[in-house]
């Protein structure tokens, strides 16, 4: 599952060894502390792992449900009439973004 956030961007998969948890994994390291820091994840309950060779280059595991809560709270704080202009701070990001939502509209056009 592709998540984007005003934290971040995330790729949240089923962990292969460790049934009932998930890694949330990101290409910016910045996006998963952000993501620890607004949800109250501790460093030593949630340590994001390095993994330079990988697809994502950090990573971070933790319990499906505890994700689905965070997930439900992100809904839940909706307060905002634009998702794109909420990461105006981001360039790099906000640029993201706007080209997701640029290649999304070739589904509209079938």
């Amino acid at each position: 599952m592709w998540v984007m956030t005003t934290e971040g961007y995330f790729s949240i998969v089923a962990h292969k060894d460790r049934k009932g948890y998930v890694l949330v994994r990101a290409r910016r390291k910045e996006h998963l502390v952000a993501l620890r820091k607004k949800y109250g994840m501790s460093l030593r309950d949630v340590r994001i792992q390095s993994t330079p060779k990988a697809d994502y280059p950090y990573r971070i595991m933790v319990w499906k449900s505890q994700i689905a809560r965070i997930m439900n709270d992100a809904v839940e704080r909706i307060d905002y009439h634009n998702f794109k202009d909420e990461i105006k701070e981001d360039k790099d990001y906000h640029e993201f973004l706007f080209d997701t939502w640029y290649a999304s509209q070739r589904m509209t056009r079938a």
